[in-house]
C-alpha cells in the first residue's frame, strides 16, 4: 500500500479541520498559547519551530499533525521538491492565522 500524499491545498484543509475541531472543544485559547510561544522564540533553541510545536501539540492531535506533516513532505518530495522544517512550518502559521480567526467568528 503507498503512502499517504497531501497537496499544499489538502494539507491546508487537514489543518483547518484540526483548528476548527480545537475550538468547537472550547481548546482555542490552548492553542493560540502555542503558537504565541513558539513565535514568540520562548522554545528550546536548540530545536526548530517546528519541532517545538510538535512537542507543545496535545497528544490528541498530535499523531494526525504528524501524519499530515508528513504526507505533505512526501508529496513535495515526488515532485523533487523537498519542503524544510521552516518551510512546513511557514505554511502551518499561515493555514493556523486564517483558520483560527474563521473559527472565532463562528
Amino acid at each position: 500500500m503507498a503512502a499517504a500524499m497531501l497537496n499544499p491545498e489538502s494539507f491546508a484543509r487537514t489543518l483547518e479541520s484540526m483548528v476548527e475541531e480545537a475550538y468547537k472543544r472550547d481548546r482555542g485559547d490552548d492553542l493560540a498559547r502555542i503558537v504565541k510561544r513558539v513565535l514568540d522564540g520562548t522554545h528550546p533553541k536548540e530545536v526548530t519551530p517546528l519541532a517545538a510545536l510538535m512537542f507543545m501539540v496535545d497528544q490528541e492531535f498530535l499523531h494526525p499533525l504528524q501524519e499530515a506533516i508528513d504526507a505533505l513532505r512526501r508529496w513535495y518530495e515526488k515532485k523533487g521538491n523537498p519542503i524544510s522544517d521552516g518551510e512546513v512550518f511557514g505554511l502551518m502559521m499561515e493555514i493556523y492565522a486564517a483558520a483560527a480567526k474563521a473559527a472565532q467568528k463562528a
